[in-house]
């Protein structure tokens, strides 16, 4: 097994999630230090007691590809030195590979992964609609260049159905709608449906594992 290198852990979540800008040359993309001390692709704007201050959109600049992000001796970015990015204060002739608990650490509560299964989410729904297994196989194809097995298809459909139980779900006894009440077909219907913000929750959770697993990281 081969494990990607920061930057193209990086790149590949932006591929997959469908932002990644493919320009080229120009000024480098700066970093700034954010609210949690790590750093980050972003305009450095300082507030009051040089604590960091509002995020400034930077559009499709954000998403390009990791090799312009500006290397800063004293400012390394965060996501790519937990993946063995060279350490810029002495030479570096091979660079190291290692698995350490901060890479899942980045992977699992970091924020541009957050923010990117949010992204690669609402990619899936645009592409695939509103089937379960059309965004599950269109997620496979797009993070794996494969098909899911019947297994893993059947795996993930539960985790989503868990991940978005229906509305009437978890209800205590004492609020439960009495059997003998009138309820239309409709009505009763939607009660006992997920409703669209859980399910778009779900399918985040979803395109956040898919970013964690390790077929993603790791070339075989």
């Amino acid at each position: 097994l081969l494990r990607l290198e920061g930057e193209a852990v990086r790149d590949a979540m932006l591929a997959v999630s469908g932002v990644l800008c493919h320009k080229g040359g120009g000024p480098p993309v700066p970093v700034k230090e954010d609210a949690d001390g790590s750093i980050v692709v972003g305009e450095d704007r300082k507030a009051e007691s040089n604590r960091p201050g509002d995020d400034v959109p930077m559009g499709e600049e954000a998403w390009r590809r990791t090799v312009y992000v500006q290397a800063r001796r004293t400012r390394p970015l965060s996501f790519t030195s937990a993946f063995d990015a060279p350490v810029m204060e002495t030479n570096c002739t091979r660079r190291a590979v290692s698995i350490v608990a901060p890479q899942a650490l980045t992977l699992l509560n970091g924020a541009f992964a957050r923010e990117q299964a949010e992204i690669f989410a609402k990619r899936l729904e645009k592409e695939a609609g509103g089937d379960g297994e059309a965004r599950i196989q269109r997620a496979f194809h797009l993070a794996f260049a494969r098909s899911p097995t019947r297994a893993e298809t059947d795996e993930a459909m539960a985790f989503l159905t868990i991940a978005a139980p229906p509305a009437g779900v978890g209800i205590p006894a004492t609020a439960a709608i009495p059997a003998t009440a009138a309820i239309p077909a409709t009505a009763a219907a939607q009660a006992l449906s997920p409703q669209p913000d859980a399910v778009h929750a779900a399918l985040v959770h979803f395109c956040h594992v898919i970013f964690n697993a390790s077929e993603f990281i790791f070339i075989d």
